[in-house]
């Protein structure tokens, strides 16, 4: 006997009822903190547009998991606020870092520009881990993600040791950007050398 597939994740009454509420009481707070207005009758417009909002948010922030078919809710796994906090504070670290390195590039004509595309091979699971690992990369100055296709990443670095750092990676060795984002979202990635990259 074929045992039936259980529901999606994220995708369960009880759960999608939840995440409404979430919502809800999320944008009804915010409206209240920020409207300024108390009377009944803002009060009830208020809070009809968060819930028509809410509604419109459980059907529409769904993710598909890498390999099984389910869907995942953006805020079905909440992440940890202090790995969050932690891992912003690196990332303006690193983005501040770079930006004087870039500006010591323009500044000195003696430090020179070595653009390079490098491609690598690397696997999360959660479409928000890939979300993030790209838009971090673009976000530091210096590298920006060009692709990002079945898993297979382009980046573009503008000097040496930007591209050093990701040729690294293309060789299969992880950094600490990527190994941050793992902790981040609790995986462990797979990395794989793309033959002739490395």
């Amino acid at each position: 006997m074929t045992a039936k597939p259980g529901p999606a994740r994220g995708s369960h009454p009880t759960s999608t009822v939840l995440l409404f509420l979430t919502y809800f009481f999320v944008l009804m707070g915010m409206w209240l903190l920020l409207s300024g207005h108390y009377d009944f009758k803002y009060v009830f417009y208020g809070g009809l547009t968060c819930a028509v909002s809410a509604g419109i948010g459980v059907n529409r922030f769904k993710l598909p998991i890498r390999g099984d078919g389910r869907q995942l809710h953006i805020a079905a796994r909440p992440l940890d606020f202090f790995k969050l906090l932690s891992y912003c504070a690196w990332l303006v670290y690193q983005i501040v870092i770079a930006n004087i390195q870039i500006a010591l590039v323009i500044l000195d004509a003696r430090l020179p520009i070595e653009p390079k595309v490098i491609r690598f091979k690397l696997r999360f699971e959660n479409p928000m881990a890939i979300f993030v690992l790209a838009n971090s990369i673009t976000l530091t100055p210096g590298t920006i993600t060009l692709d990002v296709e079945e898993d297979v990443y382009a980046i573009h670095a503008l000097t040496g040791p930007a591209a050093a750092e990701w040729q690294m990676v293309a060789a299969g060795q992880s950094n600490e950007m990527i190994r941050r984002i793992a902790w981040l979202f609790g995986e462990s990635p797979e990395l794989a050398v793309i033959e002739g990259e490395a």
